[in-house]
């Protein structure tokens, strides 16, 4: 029925339940199968919680006074559904519960993600505003070669050029500095 953590203390075997009852193994796996009980299976044996034992001990009563074990296990799963429906009464209500608070939850979300588009917003005007003004860009030149200066020597005759260059080397060079 419900699956919890048991220990082995908690559990007994199918061949226990059935001797309890005075029934045979056999009989108690096949009561197990057709009352869909959950079993838990420890080295070789197979295991019912104290609840699915005492689901047997119904279902061998019922045998006992006179029903078949197809009515016995029909009547024991209506009892257990009514069971699970009393127990899912508090369920709703917990249900309903976490429903609004989930719904509260979404709308404040939504409402945060709202906020924070209206902020983004905001703050990208702001960071246009505060951005300094572009500046044009500026015309770049290409490098040229400076144009070859004449040869200050170029129209001396050669003894000119002679004297210059024993009395005034500097006037040789091609750029005055």
């Amino acid at each position: 029925m419900n699956k919890e953590k048991t220990t082995v203390k908690d559990l007994e075997t199918i061949t226990q339940v059935a001797k309890e009852n005075g029934i045979s193994p056999d009989q108690a796996r096949y009561w197990v199968k057709l009352l869909e009980l959950d079993t838990h299976k420890i080295g070789r044996n197979r295991y019912l919680s104290a609840e699915c034992a005492d689901v047997i001990r119904q279902a061998a009563n019922f045998v006992a006074e006179g029903k078949t074990p197809q009515e016995a296990a029909v009547i024991l799963k209506e009892l257990a559904t009514v069971t699970v429906t009393e127990k899912a009464q508090p369920l709703a209500k917990q249900t309903e519960e976490f429903d609004s608070r989930l719904s509260g939850i979404e709308r404040g979300m939504m409402l945060l993600v709202e906020e924070v588009k209206k902020l983004r917003q905001e703050n990208q005007i702001l960071r246009t505003q505060l951005l300094p003004p572009e500046e044009p860009a500026r015309k770049v030149l290409p490098w040229k070669p400076e144009s070859p200066v004449p040869d200050p020597l170029a129209n001396k005759s050669l003894l000119q050029r002679f004297w210059i260059e024993l009395t005034k080397p500097e006037k040789m060079r091609r750029h005055p500095n």
